[in-house]
Protein backbone atom coordinates (compact mmCIF):
# COMPACT_ATOMS: atom_id res chain seq x y z
CA UNK A 1 0.00 0.00 0.00
CA UNK A 2 1.14 3.40 -0.43
CA UNK A 3 1.39 6.24 1.07
CA UNK A 4 -0.62 9.15 -0.53
CA UNK A 5 0.15 12.92 0.45
CA UNK A 6 -2.20 15.56 0.73
CA UNK A 7 0.36 18.19 -0.71
CA UNK A 8 0.39 17.38 -4.57
CA UNK A 9 4.22 17.68 -5.68
CA UNK A 10 4.84 18.73 -8.77
CA UNK A 11 5.52 16.71 -11.72
CA UNK A 12 8.77 16.19 -11.85
CA UNK A 13 10.28 17.77 -8.89
CA UNK A 14 12.70 15.70 -6.92
CA UNK A 15 12.95 14.92 -3.20
CA UNK A 16 16.04 17.57 -3.28
CA UNK A 17 13.55 20.65 -5.33
CA UNK A 18 10.80 20.12 -2.73
CA UNK A 19 12.70 19.92 0.27
CA UNK A 20 14.86 23.13 -0.61
CA UNK A 21 11.25 24.64 -1.79
CA UNK A 22 10.19 23.64 2.32
CA UNK A 23 13.02 25.21 3.59
CA UNK A 24 12.91 28.51 1.56
CA UNK A 25 9.03 28.77 2.66
CA UNK A 26 10.43 28.12 6.27
CA UNK A 27 12.99 30.91 6.07
CA UNK A 28 11.57 33.77 4.41
CA UNK A 29 8.74 32.79 7.31
CA UNK A 30 10.97 33.32 10.03
CA UNK A 31 12.60 36.56 8.49
CA UNK A 32 9.28 37.95 8.00
CA UNK A 33 8.12 37.26 11.57
CA UNK A 34 11.44 38.89 12.82
CA UNK A 35 11.12 41.69 10.37
CA UNK A 36 7.93 42.52 11.40
CA UNK A 37 9.18 42.08 15.39
CA UNK A 38 12.33 44.05 14.65
CA UNK A 39 10.16 47.37 12.47
CA UNK A 40 9.19 49.11 15.96
CA UNK A 41 12.98 49.75 16.72
CA UNK A 42 14.29 53.24 15.30
CA UNK A 43 17.02 51.45 12.98
CA UNK A 44 15.36 50.53 9.30
CA UNK A 45 16.94 46.40 9.45
CA UNK A 46 13.12 45.13 9.91
CA UNK A 47 11.85 46.27 6.87
CA UNK A 48 14.78 44.59 5.29
CA UNK A 49 14.30 41.69 6.78
CA UNK A 50 10.70 41.81 5.80
CA UNK A 51 11.27 42.58 2.45
CA UNK A 52 14.23 39.62 1.88
CA UNK A 53 11.45 37.19 3.42
CA UNK A 54 8.90 38.13 1.64
CA UNK A 55 10.68 37.92 -1.05
CA UNK A 56 11.54 34.55 -0.89
CA UNK A 57 8.31 33.49 0.25
CA UNK A 58 7.05 34.89 -3.28
CA UNK A 59 9.42 33.23 -4.84
CA UNK A 60 8.64 30.31 -3.15
CA UNK A 61 5.30 29.89 -3.32
CA UNK A 62 2.38 31.33 -5.99
CA UNK A 63 -0.51 31.03 -3.00
CA UNK A 64 2.02 33.82 -0.92
CA UNK A 65 2.55 35.80 -3.92
CA UNK A 66 -1.64 36.03 -4.63
CA UNK A 67 -2.36 36.63 -0.91
CA UNK A 68 0.28 39.99 -0.91
CA UNK A 69 -1.24 40.94 -4.45
CA UNK A 70 -4.63 40.92 -2.66
CA UNK A 71 -2.99 42.75 0.64
CA UNK A 72 -1.42 45.50 -1.85
CA UNK A 73 -5.03 46.11 -3.33
CA UNK A 74 -6.70 46.25 0.12
CA UNK A 75 -4.01 48.12 2.50
CA UNK A 76 -2.92 51.54 0.97
CA UNK A 77 -0.10 51.53 3.64
CA UNK A 78 1.35 47.78 2.76
CA UNK A 79 1.11 48.80 -0.35
CA UNK A 80 3.53 51.90 -0.27
CA UNK A 81 5.84 50.17 2.10
CA UNK A 82 6.56 47.62 -0.59
CA UNK A 83 6.95 50.25 -3.34
CA UNK A 84 9.55 51.71 -1.13
CA UNK A 85 11.53 48.73 -1.23
CA UNK A 86 11.15 48.15 -4.65
CA UNK A 87 12.83 51.43 -5.01
CA UNK A 88 15.90 50.39 -2.37
CA UNK A 89 16.20 46.89 -3.37
CA UNK A 90 18.92 45.52 -5.65
CA UNK A 91 16.78 44.67 -9.47
CA UNK A 92 16.42 41.05 -8.92
CA UNK A 93 14.45 41.79 -5.65
CA UNK A 94 12.76 44.41 -7.12
CA UNK A 95 11.38 42.09 -9.81
CA UNK A 96 9.75 39.99 -6.98
CA UNK A 97 7.93 42.44 -5.43
CA UNK A 98 6.62 44.13 -8.76
CA UNK A 99 5.27 40.68 -9.82
CA UNK A 100 2.85 41.14 -6.82
CA UNK A 101 1.65 44.88 -7.71
CA UNK A 102 -2.20 44.94 -7.68
CA UNK A 103 -3.99 44.93 -10.91
CA UNK A 104 -5.36 48.49 -11.11
CA UNK A 105 -8.38 49.24 -13.68
CA UNK A 106 -7.39 51.61 -16.93
CA UNK A 107 -9.03 54.07 -17.89
CA UNK A 108 -9.88 54.10 -21.21
CA UNK A 109 -11.38 57.07 -23.27
CA UNK A 110 -14.53 57.01 -24.42
CA UNK A 111 -14.58 56.68 -28.56
CA UNK A 112 -15.55 60.05 -29.89
CA UNK A 113 -19.06 60.61 -30.99
CA UNK A 114 -19.21 62.08 -34.72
Amino acid sequence: MEHRSSYPRPVGASWFQEAARIIAIAAGGLLTVLGVTIAITPLPFGVVLMASGLVTLISASPTVARVVRDLRTRFAPIDRTLNIAERFSPACLARVLQSTLPERPRLIAAPARA
